[in-house]
Protein backbone atom coordinates (compact mmCIF):
# COMPACT_ATOMS: atom_id res chain seq x y z
CA UNK A 1 0.00 0.00 0.00
CA UNK A 2 1.06 3.42 -1.03
CA UNK A 3 1.44 5.89 1.87
CA UNK A 4 -1.66 7.77 2.15
CA UNK A 5 0.41 11.47 1.24
CA UNK A 6 0.83 9.55 -2.59
CA UNK A 7 -2.91 8.43 -2.98
CA UNK A 8 -5.47 9.97 -4.87
CA UNK A 9 -8.48 11.63 -3.02
CA UNK A 10 -10.54 8.50 -3.65
CA UNK A 11 -8.03 6.18 -2.32
CA UNK A 12 -7.41 8.18 0.77
CA UNK A 13 -11.44 7.90 1.63
CA UNK A 14 -11.47 4.23 0.15
CA UNK A 15 -14.63 4.49 -1.86
CA UNK A 16 -14.69 4.76 -5.84
CA UNK A 17 -14.77 7.24 -8.72
CA UNK A 18 -18.35 6.96 -9.30
CA UNK A 19 -19.25 7.51 -5.37
CA UNK A 20 -22.49 9.38 -5.02
CA UNK A 21 -22.00 12.66 -2.52
CA UNK A 22 -23.64 10.13 0.57
CA UNK A 23 -21.10 7.55 0.03
CA UNK A 24 -18.11 10.44 0.33
CA UNK A 25 -19.92 11.82 3.53
CA UNK A 26 -19.84 8.42 5.21
CA UNK A 27 -16.44 7.25 4.20
CA UNK A 28 -15.46 10.73 5.59
CA UNK A 29 -17.27 10.40 9.13
CA UNK A 30 -15.72 6.88 9.20
CA UNK A 31 -12.26 7.41 8.57
CA UNK A 32 -12.18 10.58 10.54
CA UNK A 33 -13.74 8.94 13.57
CA UNK A 34 -11.12 5.41 12.83
CA UNK A 35 -8.44 8.28 13.20
CA UNK A 36 -9.69 10.77 15.81
CA UNK A 37 -7.51 10.73 19.18
CA UNK A 38 -10.16 8.94 20.98
CA UNK A 39 -9.73 6.14 19.02
CA UNK A 40 -8.81 3.09 20.38
CA UNK A 41 -8.94 1.01 16.86
CA UNK A 42 -6.58 4.03 14.94
CA UNK A 43 -4.13 4.59 18.16
CA UNK A 44 -3.15 0.84 17.91
CA UNK A 45 -2.45 1.41 14.74
CA UNK A 46 -0.79 5.33 14.32
CA UNK A 47 0.14 7.47 17.07
CA UNK A 48 0.04 11.65 17.39
CA UNK A 49 1.46 13.31 14.33
CA UNK A 50 1.08 10.17 12.27
CA UNK A 51 -2.59 10.55 13.13
CA UNK A 52 -2.72 14.34 12.65
CA UNK A 53 -1.21 14.11 9.31
CA UNK A 54 -3.69 11.52 8.05
CA UNK A 55 -6.64 13.14 9.24
CA UNK A 56 -5.52 16.36 7.66
CA UNK A 57 -5.06 14.55 4.21
CA UNK A 58 -8.59 12.99 4.72
CA UNK A 59 -10.21 16.58 5.51
CA UNK A 60 -8.75 17.70 1.99
CA UNK A 61 -9.53 14.90 0.18
CA UNK A 62 -13.51 15.60 1.65
CA UNK A 63 -12.80 18.83 0.66
CA UNK A 64 -12.35 18.20 -2.86
CA UNK A 65 -14.77 15.91 -3.31
CA UNK A 66 -17.78 17.13 -1.77
CA UNK A 67 -17.75 20.55 -3.91
CA UNK A 68 -18.61 19.64 -7.51
CA UNK A 69 -16.40 21.72 -9.19
CA UNK A 70 -13.33 21.30 -7.37
CA UNK A 71 -14.53 17.24 -7.96
CA UNK A 72 -14.58 17.85 -11.77
CA UNK A 73 -11.47 19.79 -11.65
CA UNK A 74 -9.80 16.95 -9.51
CA UNK A 75 -10.72 14.43 -11.62
CA UNK A 76 -9.37 16.01 -14.56
CA UNK A 77 -5.70 16.44 -13.02
CA UNK A 78 -6.13 12.96 -12.43
CA UNK A 79 -6.92 12.10 -16.39
CA UNK A 80 -4.27 14.23 -17.50
CA UNK A 81 -1.54 12.88 -14.86
CA UNK A 82 -2.36 9.10 -16.14
CA UNK A 83 -2.20 10.11 -19.69
CA UNK A 84 1.41 11.54 -19.23
CA UNK A 85 2.17 8.95 -17.07
CA UNK A 86 1.24 6.05 -20.00
CA UNK A 87 3.00 7.69 -22.44
CA UNK A 88 6.27 8.37 -20.35
CA UNK A 89 5.83 4.38 -19.84
CA UNK A 90 5.31 4.17 -23.77
CA UNK A 91 8.29 6.42 -24.17
CA UNK A 92 10.64 4.15 -21.81
CA UNK A 93 9.71 1.24 -23.33
CA UNK A 94 10.44 2.32 -26.78
CA UNK A 95 13.79 3.15 -25.53
CA UNK A 96 14.54 0.04 -23.93
CA UNK A 97 13.37 -1.44 -26.97
CA UNK A 98 15.82 0.43 -29.35
CA UNK A 99 18.50 -0.39 -27.31
CA UNK A 100 18.38 -4.08 -27.10
CA UNK A 101 17.74 -4.04 -30.96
Amino acid sequence: MRPVSEQSHYEVLEIPRDARTDGIERAYRLILATYSEESIAGYSVVRGADAAAIRERVETAYRVLSDGKARRSYDESLAESRVAEAMESFADEELADAHAA
